[in-house]
């Protein structure tokens, strides 16, 4: 069991403005482990300080010690982009919904003329050729889209709805979970079933989806083996569950090192490598049928941000070169398997693990 802490951990000195709980690894619940950084909230700011290590004996990359679950909630303000209505938010690369950047100023001056608008057109234009011939990730695996027709499906962690919106054009019936209740009052407004909470302690139907998603999702959770094994009873024997999370075994995250987008510290508890995603998928109760890594522009953009101490703000100061070269870099790194993020694909196993 996790006791309370908010002495640090090896390797640096964390201020002790919340309380903290101190863990052994959710994977294999090994005691042991090194220190690998220690980092201040590069999101939203702060000076409270965090740490992230290393398990000794399967090497999970995991938060100790820990916000708990009680003040976790404190970590995501209101700001957080995945909360914002999908009508209203700018894209994510605007500041997280900021309305004010100096690219929008400019687009803004510029279509406020004839000759603005038909150069911002022409602009645009040449930015999408140069885009189009970036190598792409195939959608399915880019945006956790299932390979199935459509069906009953569980978004776990799905903010505001954007993606529900999304699939719900396709014929699907869309299900939301998370625990924002302004995220989950807005998914609702737009037509979607919500369940607010814990998938872990919410009561679902038994084998009643034909698929789970977890996009960008199980880094956040506290106990990660308890979702999994609770996707598993709502889903039907022959579901899916898809998976996305950062790939902390890639390139980006270990050239950009503490300043990597994947760790986003404090909100992200553990941050897998494929070894270890499968490990806690496979002793979850499923069959991994696929598991593929890649890169895309916007964690590459925010890392750079990060790294020169500009923060979100600088995905508006990047040129148009910067940005088709953040395209270009992304589409080598999937090439070559090195990107820094990670989809996974499986199916209920016909043997339940003990403990499940």
């Amino acid at each position: 069991m996790a006791s309370r802490a908010n002495n640090a951990a090896p390797g640096g000195i964390l201020t002790p403005a919340q309380e903290r709980e101190r863990i052994g690894c959710p994977l294999c619940g090994n005691g042991e482990a090194r220190s690998l950084f220690v980092s201040t909230d590069l999101m939203f700011g702060g000076s409270e300080h965090f740490a992230f290590v290393a398990c000794a004996n399967c090497r999970l990359y995991y938060q100790n010690p820990r916000p708990p679950v009680t003040t976790i909630a404190s970590f995501y303000p209101d700001t957080y982009y995945s909360y914002h209505d999908p009508a209203e938010a700018q894209p994510v690369g605007h500041t997280w919904g900021s309305r004010d950047t100096p690219q929008l100023r400019l687009k803004a001056k510029l279509v406020s003329s004839r000759a603005g608008r038909q150069m911002y057109r022409a602009l645009k234009a040449a930015k999408d050729s140069a885009l189009r011939l970036c190598p792409g990730v195939p959608p399915h695996i880019r945006r956790g889209t299932p390979l199935r027709v459509a069906g009953r499906i569980l978004d776990v962690g799905c903010g505001a709805g954007h993606y529900l919106d999304e699939i719900a054009t396709a014929g699907w019936e869309t299900w939301g979970l998370d625990i924002s209740p302004e995220a989950v009052r807005i998914a609702a407004d737009h037509g979607h079933r919500m369940v607010r909470g814990d998938l872990a302690r919410v009561s679902l139907p038994e084998s009643y989806f034909d698929v789970v998603r977890l996009w960008h999702t199980l880094e956040h959770v506290h106990h990660p083996s308890d979702v999994l094994r609770a996707a598993r009873a709502c889903l039907k024997p022959d579901g899916q569950l898809i998976i996305g999370v950062p790939n902390a075994q890639s390139l980006p995250a270990w050239g950009f090192g503490r300043h990597w987008m994947g760790w986003d510290i404090p909100r992200h508890m553990c941050c897998f490598t494929p070894r270890t995603l499968r490990q806690l998928v496979e002793r979850s109760g499923f069959h991994c049928t696929g598991l593929w890594s890649y890169a895309m522009p916007i964690t590459l953009g925010i890392s750079i941000g990060w790294k020169s101490k500009r923060g979100i703000n600088a995905l508006d100061q990047l040129s148009p070169i910067a940005r088709i070269a953040c395209h270009w870099a992304a589409g080598l790194l999937t090439r070559v398997g090195l990107g820094d993020l990670m989809c996974l694909h499986a199916v209920p196993s016909l043997v339940v693990p003990l403990g499940s």
